[in-house]
């Protein structure tokens, strides 16, 4: 029925141009008052990349162009500009002539109304060359020649770059906390509640037109970051009517079509990654203070009471803990977009709509084993535990971009952005092993599903006046994530450790709630964010330099409201573990949560079955307000042709505000008295930056950059709250007496650009810390949690190559001619860095900063034969090892080791309009690995969680219409 309802849809938006011929608009350019031919005059079709220049008799033809009105725009240096209307008709020729009139002010550079192309590589560099920062980028047009399926496989193909957990990104070996994320210039909001990162994993990589990455200060971006400023932009341009379909499928090793994949009956509509509410607790479930109000019985009749209240309450619960077996269909992709240009009057409108979705199976089985101590004498290795995890995952992505362009006049732009994406998470672990500590064989489940929902909208502007003398940018954004986490069960059976088989593991359960003992646990997280910006740049003419000098100002608001909560329930034994009597302990999880379990016997008032308890604690619970304000100034100035010097500072004024962390105690009017608990974070801070461009010649630059920037702590990090990590098995804390780190960046960057599409760069990197923040192991009883600190200082620096070569020199050579269509694409970062620290609970008082790789190595090779529409691309991507988690004197640190990913693609087109897609990724099968290292001896390697992820083939088909 859906594959159905999805074929009406796309019929019906089919343009009804499908089966028109093209066709094409001529003319003349002459002078209005000599009538003399006007040569090398630009003609663009407004608001598009397509335009062409005069000839020598001043004649122009612009061809291939699908029936419609159009806007035409001609500009010539010292004439006026232009714009008609015309039409161009099926298979026919169009003809308009202009007229251009002299300009009343001469200027020396006249601005063009056709939009600078920004999706093609050629572009970026053009781009990047032009920047008076340090930047890198990436087009759709690279996207398209490799499998990646979102903004993080994406990124990492960006000199210094990697991914974390699948969807963070790392730069220059710095984790995730410091990048700062636009999304087409709005601040990115984040839907993680437990860390300070954007999941780049919600951009849907056929959503993106490019992604700009600036490794160096400038007054007009966030200051807080220390890796990099990273610039989503969604496709915008409509250059064209055209309607464009693909989809695609894949078979993914050791999951598709196995016989025993796991799943647990969830909502209708978990295929498209929303929650329907099946996973919601019970409307009979009372407040939390009200439930722990059951558990007080102050005589027998309240107990009977209360214990009656709670039995009602319990076996309203469903009976969901079960998982069953399916075989696993191959993943599916589906994506539909429509670029549709409008003529009214002499402005031009053009709107990009894209639809996508995906849907994706994956079986991963996960070591997972804790150190204990190492006896040297026998060569043993002694692990606290020792866990295999067969993880079962399905995941839904369902994405929509809408976006409007309006241009008019000489070339005024505003333009309505628009982008939402829902992802779903549903995931079964079934856990197998020992624990040490407790002396046990464990069995224990998790069934989790997460919904993670992202809009980001702007309403921007661009426009100049004065000649182009003065151009100012606006932008109202407005942004809401949700992350919902709803009734994530976890259960646990266990045996005397060393068991024979014939021993049967056994339900356990406590006194208390407990999300490891028949747990239920829901958060959610909703953000909303609203931010303003204002750009103004002017040029002033001065008689040093032909270019002008450019005063930029500005100013950014951006304001977040932040809600976050938690629920946690268990099964408990209301009066003491041994005063419980349920029967089959050993039995499935369906008879052990059967409703007549949960029980009281008023006869016996001392024995009863189950109840549910709730455990859910305040402290994790919060609502937290930031307000930023923030202005610059900058100074681009030109010494001659030859050195650009732009500087300036950013001022910021940081506001925050954490509460409903507490139980706030009131007066007998009900006045609060202990509003005081607030957490509350004023902050004034400048920073300044310069950047630095010498221009050496037309193909060379040399560039200097430094500036001041900043890290704050993310809401949850400095609070006291703490949550139960599955995967870590552990704890993991906020910090309170967290504060920001600064940090200090030296850029010095070399540029070469051989030819049109290429470039060579070579940088060098400095970046001082002050006060950076890491994620420590701490003792906690008899094995370790995890919880941000500070340390005192830390040094970061490496070294940056990145080419990018055309092989046309090779064109004609005999027999291997057809290596002129080869593009190589080589980048590498090489990195030193060096922490110092004297907390007492730190392993070493100078090691390598944490997530830090020494080395990240990535290597494209595309062969392109336009003749043939024949792509083939080949990616492979290194990093070196890096420490995940910063160990205690007692426990090692947590390395990850290096791990070699090749990806290839092959894209065939056949004619203009149909072609296919052939990709594997994972060719080399080579594992995700960590460890830790023998005190004293690090040849000693122990590992800490051990896992080959998936190869995946897969094949898709586009058509465009």
């Amino acid at each position: 029925m859906t594959k159905r309802i999805l074929f009406i849809i796309i019929i019906s938006i089919l343009p009804i141009s499908v089966f028109t011929q093209n066709g094409s608009i001529k003319g003349k350019v002459t002078d209005a008052v000599t009538g003399e031919s006007l040569v090398g005059a630009n003609i663009v079709i407004q608001g598009t990349y397509t335009g062409t220049i005069t000839n020598f008799d001043g004649d122009y033809e612009i061809k291939n162009l699908v029936p419609g009105p159009y806007n035409i725009v001609v500009s010539y240096i010292s004439y006026n500009k232009e714009i008609k209307q015309t039409e161009v008709l099926s298979d026919n020729i169009s003809t308009l002539d202009f007229q251009l009139g002299a300009a009343s002010l001469t200027v020396d550079e006249v601005t063009i109304t056709a939009r600078k192309r920004s999706n093609t590589e050629v572009s970026m560099i053009v781009n990047v060359k032009s920047l008076d920062l340090i930047a890198n980028g990436i087009t759709a047009d690279q996207i398209s020649k490799s499998q990646d399926s979102d903004a993080a496989e994406v990124i990492r193909r960006v000199p210094g770059i990697t991914i974390t957990d699948g969807r963070f990104i790392v730069v220059r070996g710095l984790s995730e906390r410091y990048n700062s994320v636009l999304i087409n210039g709005a601040n990115a909001p984040s839907f993680e509640a437990n860390k300070r990162s954007f999941s780049f994993d919600a951009i849907p990589a056929g959503m993106i037109d490019n992604i700009m990455i600036y490794k160096s200060p400038a007054p007009e971006l966030p200051a807080d970051f220390a890796g990099a400023s990273i610039n989503i932009v969604t496709k915008e341009t409509a250059d064209k009517n055209e309607f464009k379909i693909s989809y695609g499928m894949g078979m993914v090793r050791n999951t598709t079509f196995i016989d025993d994949f796991q799943k647990y009956d969830g909502g209708k509509y978990d295929f498209l990654g929303f929650d329907d509410g099946t996973r919601k607790f019970p409307t009979e479930l009372p407040s939390t203070d009200r439930m722990n109000e059951l558990y007080v019985w102050p005589n027998l009749p309240a107990y009977y009471e209360r214990m009656d209240s709670l039995q009602t309450i319990s076996r309203a619960f469903k009976n969901n803990w079960s998982t069953h077996t399916i075989k696993p269909m191959p993943d599916q992709s589906f994506s539909a977009s429509l670029q549709k240009r409008f003529v009214i009057g002499k402005a031009s409108l053009g709107n990009t709509s894209a639809l996508s979705y995906k849907f994706t199976n994956n079986f991963d089985n996960i070591d997972r084993l804790e150190y204990f101590d190492y006896d040297e004498t026998n060569k043993i290795i002694n692990y606290a535990y020792d866990y295999n995890d067969a993880t079962y995952v399905q995941n839904a992505n369902l994405g929509l971009i809408h976006n409007w362009l309006l241009i008019y006049g000489d070339n005024q732009k505003i333009g309505f952005r628009n982008l939402l994406n829902n992802m779903g998470e549903n995931k079964t672990v079934q856990r197998k092993g020992f624990d040490v500590y407790n002396s046990e064989d464990q069995i224990s489940t998790n069934l989790r599903f997460v919904q993670r929902l992202i809009y980001s909208g702007q309403l921007e502007g661009q426009h100049q006046i004065n000649n182009n003398l003065t151009r100012f940018n606006w932008l109202a954004g407005y942004s809401f994530t949700s992350n919902n986490d709803p009734d994530n069960r976890r259960y646990i059976y266990t045996r005397p450790i060393n068991s024979p088989d014939n021993v049967p593991y056994e339900f356990q359960f406590d006194s208390k709630a407990s999300v490891y003992y028949g747990g239920r646990l829901t958060q959610n997280l909703k953000e909303h964010d609203l931010n303003y910006k204002f750009d103004l740049v002017q040029d002033v003419f001065y008689a040093l330099s032909e270019d002008p000098i450019q005063v930029k100002t500005g100013f950014f608001v951006d304001t977040k409201n932040r809600e976050f909560s938690t629920h946690k329930v268990g099964v408990v034994a209301p009066r003491g573990t041994d005063r419980a009597v349920v029967t089959g302990l050993s039995g499935s999880i369906e008879e052990v949560m059967d409703a007549s379990n949960f029980y009281y016997d008023p006869t016996t008032p001392n024995i009863t079955g189950f109840a549910y308890a709730d455990g859910t604690d305040i402290i994790n619970t919060y609502t937290a307000f930031e307000k930023l304000y923030a202005g610059y100034i900058g100074l681009k100035i030109p010494l001659g042709s030859f050195v650009d010097v732009y500087g300036g500072v950013r001022m910021e004024d940081f506001h925050r505000t954490i509460s409903g962390f507490y139980k706030a105690d009131k007066d007998i009017s009900g006045n609060i008295l202990n509003d005081s608990l607030d957490i509350v974070k004023d902050s004034l801070s400048f920073f300044p930056s310069i950047n630095l461009n010498f221009k050496i010649n037309d193909k060379n630059n040399l560039r200097f950059s430094f500036g001041k920037t900043i890290n704050r702590p993310e809401f949850r990090e400095v609070t006291g709250s703490y949550y139960e990590d599955f995967d870590l098995n552990a704890i993991v804390h906020g910090n309170p007496d967290l504060n920001s780190a600064v940090i200090y960046n030296y850029d010095l960057r070399y540029e070469s650009y051989p030819s049109s599409g290429e470039m060579f760069s070579l940088a060098l990197f400095y970046k001082k810390f002050i006060n950076p923040i890491e994620m420590f192991q701490i003792p906690a009883g008899t094995t370790f949690d995890y919880r941000p600190f500070n340390t005192e200082e830390a040094y970061s620096k490496g070294i940056e190559v990145d080419i990018r070569k055309q092989l046309l020199f090779m064109e004609g050579v005999p027999v291997v001619g057809f290596m002129k269509n080869l593009i190589v694409v080589f980048n590498a970062s090489f990195i030193e860095s060096e922490i110092n620290t004297n907390k007492s609970f730190a392993r070493d008082s100078v090691r390598l900063m944490q997530g830090q790789s020494p080395y990240i190595v990535n290597l494209g090779l595309a062969y392109n034969d336009r003749e043939t529409g024949l792509m083939i691309s080949a990616n492979y991507n290194k990093i070196g090892k890096r420490i995940a988690f910063v160990g205690t004197p007692i426990n090692p640190n947590t390395w990850e080791l290096p791990r070699n990913s090749l990806d290839l693609t092959v894209d065939k087109s056949v004619g203009e309009k149909l072609s296919f897609k052939l990709g594997i990724k994972n060719l080399l099968n080579s594992p995700v690995h960590f460890v830790e290292y023998m005190i004293g001896d690090d040849q000693v390697e122990l590992t800490k969680v051990k896992f080959i992820p998936n190869r995946k083939i897969s094949l898709g088909i586009s058509y465009t219409f």
